[in-house]
């Protein structure tokens, strides 16, 4: 799916560019948006000429915006990230991949998945690219709210991944994930105006010192 100026000034039109004409109960933080920090990639996307899977399936969350489940706000943080990596790391891009994301599934695939081998708590997000002498980058994603704590088994895949040489962190939305991504990466500048400011990460590795105090 290729996100068109045309299609974005009709989405608008539907729906509101300031969220007005959305439902009041639409996202996990009353000072937040995901519509609008996803509205805000779309329309990157559309100036880049930019298309891929990840772009239409925000696009379709962002078109349910109404039904969101917890998992899926947490999705939806999670496809902002990658469309960022996929536009402006591409050669990043080609090692990363992400796991299906928990929730509620149809009795008896939790067991099913467990039978062939999938554990639980495993990060999100797998990068493997090698870099400040780490094997890769592993991420577990959280949708911003205070009430979105990780596991003990996510806490302890990170820990042991951070003592075998991989880079590991639990990111609060895409925001945090980009930023430390950048940390991770050495790189230079974000390369797009992030709409909000919200910035909280527990690093495992050492790889950036950075915590937003209001959310321990």
């Amino acid at each position: 799916m290729r996100v068109t100026n045309t299609w974005l000034v009709d989405y608008q039109a539907k729906h509101g560019r300031d969220g007005k004409n959305r439902t009041k109960k639409r996202s996990p933080d009353a000072a937040y948006s995901p519509a609008l920090a996803a509205t805000d990639f779309m329309e990157v996307a559309a100036r880049r000429g930019h298309s891929s899977d990840l772009l239409t399936g925000l696009c379709l969350n962002v078109n349910n915006i109404g039904k969101k489940s917890r998992t899926e706000w947490e999705e939806m943080e999670q496809q902002m990230f990658l469309l960022y990596v996929e536009m402006f790391f591409p050669r990043v891009m080609e090692v990363t991949t992400a796991v299906p994301l928990g929730g509620l599934r149809p009795s008896g695939i939790g067991g099913s998945l467990k039978g062939t081998g999938v554990r639980e708590g495993f990060p999100d997000i797998l990068i493997d690219e090698p870099h400040r002498g780490f094997h890769g980058l592993r991420i577990e994603m959280k949708r911003i709210s205070k009430s979105a704590l990780p596991s003990a088994e996510q806490i302890r895949w990170c820990k042991a991944l951070a003592e075998r040489g991989y880079a590991t962190a639990v990111c609060w939305g895409h925001i945090a994930a980009i930023h430390y991504l950048h940390q991770y990466l050495e790189a230079d500048n974000i390369f797009i105006n992030l709409r909000y400011d919200y910035n909280h990460t527990v690093d495992y590795s050492n790889v950036c010192h950075y915590q937003d105090e209001g959310q321990k």
